[in-house]
């Protein structure tokens, strides 16, 4: 009768050492494609809401602002959007919904769309001339009527809404460019870099 033998100790425990070993190499490889697929998500999900309020201020033939939001209420007056954001009905200060220096929400003002904080993630956005966007108002025509702090009408000109992971990896970093047309664009990787550029074709830094 023939004998069966099975696994030695020893070469259990050896097999069960090279397995650990591969999943310890794949593991961080892994975490960084969740990491990227979370920072995408998010990206498009800001990517969407901006094209709503361009898409409600055509459509509802109003001014349409969205701004970085912590109460989903009220703008925070910050460019650090990751802490949320809000979609409203922008009358303007005094009535005068094409203001330039008014993208804050007033009392009064409908509340269109609200986005809660994006956990461990990093939202900044930012202009042509590197100051920090707090607010963007489309007007009617799709058009955008006002970007706080956004001084350069040039149409050519493009801002950077810029998304990051932890850890400061530049290469799991994605951004919105936008033009003051109204027209926006998610960011691409167009020299092979592995790292996606902004609106000027810099690489993204974290």
């Amino acid at each position: 009768m023939k004998s069966e033998q099975g696994f030695t100790l020893l070469e259990l425990l050896f097999t069960v050492l090279i397995v650990a070993v591969l999943a310890g190499l794949a593991a961080p490889s892994f975490n960084r494609l969740i990491l990227i697929n979370k920072v995408q998500s998010e990206t498009q999900g800001l990517y969407i809401d901006i094209a709503f309020a361009r898409s409600e201020a055509v459509s509802r033939n109003k001014f349409i602002s969205i701004c970085a939001s912590v109460d989903g209420l009220t703008c925070n007056g910050s460019n650090r959007w990751s802490d949320g954001w809000i979609v409203f009905e922008d009358d303007g200060a005094g009535g005068v919904a094409d203001d330039f220096a008014d993208t804050a929400k007033q009392s009064g003002e409908k509340l269109l769309r609200v986005t809660q904080q994006m956990e461990n993630l990093t939202i900044d956005a930012i202009d042509a001339g590197g100051a920090g966007v707090q607010g963007i108002m489309f007007g009617p025509r799709g058009y955008i009527a006002s970007m706080r702090r956004f001084s350069n009408d040039n149409s050519s000109v493009k801002t950077t809404l810029k998304v990051c992971g932890p850890g400061g990896d530049s290469g799991v970093a994605r951004a919105i460019w936008m033009q003051v047309t109204g027209r926006s664009e998610l960011s691409q990787d167009t020299d092979g870099s592995g790292i996606h550029e902004d609106a000027a074709g810099v690489d993204l830094s974290c």
